[in-house]
């Protein structure tokens, strides 16, 4: 019963509650705080519309217990979204600004026959793949060589 009191004690002080609310939603959910939550936002009691966690825990070692600071903070969905698109996106275009700083060189002997950014030979290789691969295999075949290699 004690750790109901003290679940009480923290629910109350993190949302704002009654301790008596808290305790009777507690005591519904068997002392499970993840169901009391669900319960209290059913109820009305807690808005759903927000979430309230501590941020700034700082250990207290003569008790034993975490003190901290309840915030409460807004969470829009929609923002996560976007959020993750534009961390695409930033790996889209840092993979195609290197597919450019990259070059394919072919050689015969010393001599350098043609220089294309990886990007073109990708785009070749998915366009037309047979005739690229053709291309490729027949230049092994009279001595070329190939090399990728960076800007310098």
């Amino acid at each position: 019963m004690d750790s109901y009191r003290e679940k009480a004690e923290t629910l109350s002080r993190q949302f704002g509650i009654s301790q008596a609310d808290a305790m009777k939603a507690l005591e519904e959910c068997d002392g499970d705080i993840i169901d009391t939550v669900s319960i209290l936002e059913c109820q009305g009691i807690i808005k759903r519309t927000s979430a309230t966690f501590n941020t700034d825990r700082k250990t207290d070692p003569s008790a034993g217990s975490f003190r901290g600071e309840a915030r409460q903070v807004n969470y829009d969905p929609a923002s996560e979204i976007d959020h993750g698109l534009s961390g695409f996106g930033e790996k889209i275009r840092g993979l195609l600004k290197k597919s450019i700083e990259y070059k394919l060189a072919v050689f015969k002997g010393e001599k350098n026959i043609v220089e294309l950014p990886l990007l073109i030979v990708i785009v070749l290789a998915l366009a037309v793949f047979w005739l690229t691969a053709i291309l490729l295999a027949v230049g092994l075949l009279v001595g070329c060589r190939y090399e990728i290699s960076a800007d310098q």
